[in-house]
C-alpha cells in the first residue's frame, strides 16, 4: 500500500520500517518528490478488518519534524480486537 500511495502521489519511498502502533504491527515510511522538496510521513496500521493510513506532507525535512509526529500521534485506534499478547507478557 505504501508503494501504491507513492506511485499515485508522484513520490518515491525513501525509508520504510516496521513499527508498532498502539501495540499493533504496522509500518512507517518516508517518501519524497523527485526533487527532494516535499516530504511525506506515511503511517500504516491494521485494526481488526480495517487498514488505516495516516499521511502528512510538508517541505523538506517535514517527515522527521515535531509537527508531523504530533499530527500522527493525535490519532487513536478505537474498536477492533485488542492487541494480541506477546509470549513475554503472558508469562508475567
Amino acid at each position: 500500500m505504501v508503494e501504491a500511495y507513492a506511485k499515485g502521489s508522484g513520490t518515491q519511498v525513501r525509508n520504510k520500517v516496521p513499527k508498532l502502533i498502539d501495540q499493533r504491527p504496522g509500518y512507517e515510511a518516508i517518501a519524497e518528490d523527485g526533487r527532494g522538496n516535499v516530504n511525506h510521513l506515511i503511517t500504516l496500521v491494521a485494526n481488526g478488518d480495517r487498514i488505516y493510513m495516516v499521511i502528512s506532507a510538508g517541505p523538506k525535512g517535514h517527515a522527521k519534524s515535531e509537527d508531523a509526529v504530533r499530527f500522527r500521534d493525535s490519532f487513536r485506534l478505537l474498536g477492533g480486537p485488542p492487541p494480541s499478547q506477546s509470549a513475554d507478557s503472558s508469562s508475567e
